[in-house]
């Protein structure tokens, strides 16, 4: 950077400053975009005052790929003119180039039509010029629009037609990123056997090429793909591996990813201390590179481990940070469609303005070359024209401002109708924490209560044994009264009550799914649900810590869970699975 800086200093000859000033640009694009776009408009004011339709054409697209990373929404627009002026000059690689990231750049923003669209036209202009590696590309990015879409099969399709291209140019680096996208589509699949072996060819081609953050971000999605089998400690290998080459290479959005991985993995191994630590760590660099989204995924992930833990105080504090970024992300979303809609109107005004000019130059040409009669009434009829020309501009001014109006009215009805939706979701939160305080209460005095009856048992059978016939008479009595409360249904009624008040169809679900469950079991599974311990469990049944091993075994096997899935996590994760269907 610095060499390219010292010769900038000392190069006489314009077009080769604009070349300078271009790879200056490329260089600093994806680190520092704020830089890369100063020189890059340099080289573009640069090339046109020497006409040098080669340097503008690049740097425009310094400039829109630049503007693209510093989150601009004018890097559509600038790309465009890139691509505008490569047409006109004939430049069909540029042409193609361009399309795949304007393309690109509308698959960011979800605009996935739009995307199509323009990743097809780096192909069919690829393909017009025999240009091998261009086609591929644009396979591939149609192929990542078939995947958004969910259509996997037309995703998988395209990609091997992209992969055949590369192998036959031998494009190593573009093969390793297409086995990424393989290894992805495999598993949004759940094909996770093809998942896997994508993604360890890729890794063997990035390390063939020393491509480490390749590799980093490969070991990262093959340990989501262990997560998501629910294979966690698999899963903790793979992203420490990855975390590990990230810590290396200061990349911070990768760290901030991996650390809410690994806190998510730790979560479902009830390993909440790690989980809380690994959140923690996600938050610095989350914030340093203003990652709103996984602030406020890690913000709601510590509000509901705290929740869990009844530590209510940390769970209403984090749940709040996690509003106000869950907010401020869909705030940051409108804002950006209002700026991209008045900066796409201001340039169709302008456009138009312009137009305006030029035919008010014609007329003040015809006036000067004129003199005669045919020229003044030419004259005439060009200014009726341009006038009429005038007020359709102005009509089509005043259609752009009202349908911008629109959009704000629609706007905020938007917001209104978000708010309302929000109030409820909070109103409905709040009685569901209402509703788990009074089930965790009614549990928590029922496991006493059944600790008291049992200390009470023990010293009246202790008493029994040193008293006279009449009064063990009486205390036999008083146990059979005692072990009569605890086998009274009334207790477990109640129980019930509030457990599905929280727990919405929780035993119709579970008796669905698995036929086999008897009632005990059922009690069993709803204790475990609230992640009691055996001892907890064996006091509130009034059953040995043994019976309890016993019945979990039983359980287990019933419900076909594995040996190292813990069965508290599983009945949550079938709960939360079973709302969803």
């Amino acid at each position: 950077m610095d060499s390219l800086k010292l010769k900038l200093s000392t190069e006489q000859s314009d077009t080769s400053r604009v070349n300078i000033l271009n790879e200056i640009a490329q260089e600093l694009r994806r680190g520092n975009p704020v830089k890369a776009m100063e020189f890059a408009q340099q080289a573009v004011e640069l090339s046109q005052k020497i006409s040098f339709a080669k340097g503008e054409i690049l740097g425009l697209r310094n400039l829109g790929i630049a503007q693209g990373f510093n989150d601009d929404y004018t890097a559509i627009e600038t790309l465009k003119k890139s691509s505008d002026l490569a047409e006109k000059a004939n430049d069909l690689k540029s042409l193609a180039s361009n399309s795949s990231l304007i393309a690109g750049a509308y698959f960011n923003k979800a605009d996935m039509q739009n995307a199509m669209e323009y990743y097809m036209k780096a192909m069919h202009v690829s393909e017009s010029i025999k240009d091998r590696r261009g086609i591929a590309i644009g396979l591939a990015g149609i192929a990542n629009v078939y995947s958004k879409e969910g259509d996997y099969k037309q995703a998988l399709g395209n990609l091997f037609k992209s992969m055949a291209y590369l192998e036959e140019i031998k494009d190593q680096r573009e093969i390793a990123r297409t086995h990424l996208n393989l290894g992805t589509t495999y598993s949004a699949m759940t094909d996770w056997e093809n998942s896997i072996k994508h993604f360890d060819q890729a890794i063997a081609l990035y390390e063939a090429n020393k491509n480490i953050r390749g590799v980093a971000f490969t070991l990262s999605e093959i340990g989501e793909v262990h997560f998501r089998k629910k294979q966690f400690n698999k899963a903790l290998e793979f992203i420490y591996k990855a975390l590990k080459l990230h810590e290396d290479g200061g990349w911070s959005i990768e760290l901030a990813n991996d650390y809410k991985r690994l806190g998510k993995v730790y979560h479902e191994l009830e390993q909440d201390e790690m989980a809380i630590q690994n959140f923690q760590k996600a938050i610095p660099y989350a914030e340093k590179m203003k990652l709103l989204d996984v602030l406020s995924d890690v913000y709601h992930d510590l509000a509901h481990i705290y929740k869990e833990k009844n530590d209510y105080k940390n769970a209403f504090t984090y749940h709040e940070k996690h509003v106000a970024y869950y907010d401020s992300i869909f705030n940051n979303q409108r804002n950006k469609q209002i700026a991209e809609l008045q900066a796409r109107f201001e340039a169709e005004a302008r456009q138009k303005e312009i137009e305006i000019l030029k035919r008010d130059k014609l007329i003040d040409r015809i006036y000067l070359i004129g003199g005669g009669a045919s020229l003044i009434a030419l004259a005439i009829i060009s200014a009726l024209i341009i006038n009429r020309q005038r007020l359709r501009a102005k009509k089509d001014f005043e259609i752009s401002k009202r349908e911008l109006q629109i959009m704000e009215e629609h706007r905020a009805l938007v917001e209104a109708e978000l708010q309302t939706k929000r109030l409820f979701a909070e109103q409905l939160e709040n009685e569901l924490e209402h509703k788990n305080k009074e089930l965790t209460a009614f549990t928590l005095n029922l496991i006493q209560k059944n600790e008291i009856l049992e200390d009470l048992k023990s010293r009246v059978a202790e008493i029994r044994n040193n008293a006279d016939d009449a009064t063990k008479s009486s205390l036999s009595s008083l146990l059979s009264t005692v072990n009569m409360s605890f086998r009274m249904d009334r207790d477990w009624d109640t129980f019930k009550l509030h457990f599905q008040q929280v727990h919405k169809d929780f035993f119709e679900r579970l008796t669905k799914a698995f036929p086999d469950l008897s009632s005990n079991d059922l009690k069993i599974c709803a204790l475990l649900k609230l992640n009691l311990g055996t001892k907890e469990m064996a006091s509130i049944l009034d059953i040995s810590s043994e019976s309890v091993k016993a019945a979990r075994y039983r359980i287990r096997k019933k419900l076909g869970a594995s040996s190292d899935q813990n069965l508290g996590t599983f009945l949550s994760v079938f709960s939360e699975d079973a709302r969803t269907v």
